[in-house]
């Protein structure tokens, strides 16, 4: 079996909120029931906070603090079976 994931809107960062939206195209070498198909995305989401400078304990620039975390998004669909090339 051969997958293969096709981004509508495709970019190196995605941002909270923003919807990804694509297709999952499956090559099979032969005919097989499928019920449905699960998709998993896993990423690297990092998350920057800044604070403003506090002149009176005498820090010149903003304070930054940092956070890492793994993320991971499943979706799981039924299908809609569309066949390219094959008579209905």
């Amino acid at each position: 079996m051969q997958a293969q994931l096709i981004l509508y809107s495709p970019r190196e960062v995605w941002t909270n909120l923003d919807i990804i939206a694509g297709e999952v195209s499956l090559t099979l070498p032969t005919a097989t029931d499928i019920a449905s198909i699960t998709v998993k995305l896993e990423g690297d989401m990092r998350t920057v906070l800044a604070a403003a400078a506090r002149p009176e304990m005498g820090e010149r620039s903003p304070r930054t603090m940092e956070e890492s975390h793994k993320v991971c998004a499943y979706a799981a669909f039924a299908l809609l079976k569309t066949f390219e090339g094959l008579p209905p």
